[in-house]
């Protein structure tokens, strides 16, 4: 399947939207800025390393009051994480590439 395209003007919808997308489709191509891409892949690593604690409980570590965009991924990217299985990020040159175990579901 194609990846469903998701511009930075739709980083902002509920995460159940990006679900349906993702059962939809797939997977998901964030088309973002690479600095966009890479402070998320970074953010999102150290998420992981942490072992995955509760958001609020990670996040007060994090500066990400003036980053709408990277909040709205990490909020979308958690509650996938949790509602589907084998969910992965891969940062890339042009964007950033969500898919999940869709043989599982």
């Amino acid at each position: 399947m194609k990846p469903r395209q998701v511009g930075l003007t739709q980083l902002f919808l509920q995460p159940r939207v990006h679900r349906v997308w993702m059962l939809k489709h797939g997977s998901l191509w964030f088309d973002l800025p690479a600095q966009v891409s890479e402070q998320f892949d970074t953010l999102w690593q150290r998420y992981c390393d942490a072992l995955k604690p509760a958001p609020t409980a990670f996040l007060t570590d994090e500066d990400l009051v003036e980053n709408d965009a990277l909040f709205a991924l990490f909020a979308s990217a958690v509650y996938l994480d949790r509602t589907l299985p084998g969910f992965n990020s891969r940062a890339r040159a042009d964007g950033l590439y969500w898919q999940f175990d869709a043989e599982a579901v």
